[in-house]
């Protein structure tokens, strides 16, 4: 089961403004533009790793709660979410 635990907003385009999604265990994310765009959880200690999205593309990846969220397009919209 999935529950939502913080509403889908548009992506952060920065690491500056990157965001924990209230510290949810996972994130939804969908492309709504029809191009690749790239989605970057940040760590801690400020590493990076990166998904691209493909044009249209949805997707829910598992993240540890203290990683932040940001993305390389504005098209992207991601939403916090538990896994159960």
């Amino acid at each position: 089961m999935i529950k939502i635990v913080f509403s889908e907003v548009g992506a952060p385009l920065t690491i500056l403004e990157s965001i924990n999604l209230n510290s949810s265990s996972a994130v939804r994310a969908v492309n709504t533009s029809s191009k690749p765009a790239q989605l970057f959880l940040v760590d801690d200690k400020g590493s990076s790793k990166s998904i691209t999205l493909v044009g249209s593309e949805s997707l829910i990846l598992k993240k540890h709660s203290s990683e932040r969220i940001y993305a390389s397009s504005k098209n992207i919209f991601i939403a916090g979410v538990s896994i159960y």
